[in-house]
């Protein structure tokens, strides 16, 4: 039987200190590293103080779909180390209860700065976009598509940098996630129309349009689509024409307004080819004097395209608005992962002060309810999924109007 865990219990080496963020499967724990002399041993060796852990709810305990989509996220964090990326500390399996353990950042998510402050200045907002399309041509590189990228999913981080959490399809059912079939298929108001229609061949692209409607709603303190109504939010992606960032933005530069209109275009192949390429037309921005160039084509053409649709051998049915299909590249269990990882790490980060300059505070730890807090599975549902949990884990966020505090994903 699976484990219930509460605030003050133990999960592995860490003692769990408060709740972090809580969804439909699961829930994030904000937890102190308080491991024995054996495990300190087998521990990272910089461990820090506190972690995010992050657990299935004991309901979900017999979904062998929710199980693997767990792993997977596990094996991708071990894969892909990158300064942009919520850093994965442990993983592995505790009283029959899965678990992984990632970093705790201090200063909130991007959600969190957009409600305290409304919009962001041209300058932060095409800075932290950088730091998103960083990490996400990490992720491409390695051969993963997102695909849930949003506000909640951008964390503040202590080194000043933004960093990208929640591998993949988050597991939580909340705010403006919609559920088709029973399953999550993304954020109404940052999927691609591809994603909407429900296509087989996702690439890096939909991460892109994803990335241009977070840095739309930077700019303008809205998404671009802001329908209610769930059915006209998804097909307004399809449909209609989004606003350009001028005219709710009248003090944004004329580059930057060109290069956000390129990200939402319909079709993916009138979007930046790849995630480095908008990073460097984004850097071009920065750099000028007004936030102008005289052609974004220099940055935005001739590069490498975003990453090809890869096969995923046994990839889960997945439920669209049009019917059922499966995705040609996403999460990759861990071997996967492995062999499709860049070789060579990626270059540094400029130095900067971005998330200091944003940080809404650190956020305070969720009382604890009481019931059901948090998840399981046992060693052998691993052995039977022919999987082999070591120790490293991973996490993001989620949740619309709600964001988890503190620096984890909601599960």
């Amino acid at each position: 039987m699976a484990t219930v865990y509460q605030v003050g219990d133990r999960v592995g080496p860490y003692r769990l200190t408060g709740v972090l963020g809580e969804g439909g499967a699961g829930q994030v724990f904000r937890a102190q590293w308080a491991p024995t002399d054996q495990q300190r041993a087998d521990g990272p060796a910089d461990h820090p103080p506190e972690a995010a852990v992050k657990l299935l709810l004991p309901s979900h305990a017999d979904s062998e779909e929710l199980f693997r989509r767990f792993v997977r996220e596990i094996g991708l964090a071990q894969q892909i180390d990158h300064p942009n990326l919520m850093r994965h500390l442990d993983s592995g399996i505790a009283d029959g209860t899965l678990y992984y353990a990632m970093e705790v950042v201090p200063h909130g998510t991007m959600r969190q700065v957009l409600r305290q402050r409304g919009v962001l200045s041209w300058r932060d907002a095409v800075e932290g976009a950088m730091h998103v399309a960083d990490a996400l041509s990490a992720l491409h590189q390695a051969g993963v598509v997102h695909r849930d990228l949003k506000p909640e999913n951008i964390f503040l981080s202590e080194s000043g940098l933004l960093k990208l959490g929640d591998f993949g399809l988050a597991f939580t059912d909340q705010g403006s996630q919609i559920t088709l079939g029973g399953q999550t298929v993304g954020s109404v108001r940052y999927m691609a129309p591809e994603q909407v229609r429900g296509q087989r061949d996702l690439d890096g692209r939909c991460d892109l349009y994803a990335l241009g409607c977070v840095l739309f709603e930077m700019l303008t303190g809205r998404p671009p689509f802001v329908s209610t109504e769930p059915m006209r939010a998804f097909m307004q992606h399809v449909e209609e024409a989004p606003p350009r960032v001028r005219t709710l933005a009248p003090g944004a530069p004329r580059s930057l307004d060109a290069l956000v209109d390129c990200l939402l275009s319909k079709d993916k192949h009138d979007r930046p080819p790849s995630a480095e390429a908008l990073g460097r037309a984004l850097a071009a921005l920065l750099d000028s004097e007004a936030g102008e160039v005289p052609s974004l084509d220099a940055y935005l053409s001739g590069a490498t395209p975003a990453i090809e649709p890869l096969p995923v051998g046994d990839a889960e049915e997945e439920d669209s608005l049009y019917g059922s299909s499966t995705p040609a590249s996403g999460l990759l269990a861990a071997d996967e992962a492995a062999e499709l990882a860049p070789e060579e790490p990626a270059d540094a980060p400029r130095p900067t002060d971005l998330a200091h300059r944003l940080s809404v505070g650190p956020p305070a730890a969720a009382p604890a309810s009481n019931g059901k807090l948090l998840a399981l599975l046992a060693a052998v549902a691993v052995v039977a999924i022919g999987i082999t949990i070591a120790s490293q884990g991973i996490g993001g966020p989620d949740d619309p109007p709600a964001p988890p505090a503190a620096g984890a994903v909601a599960p």
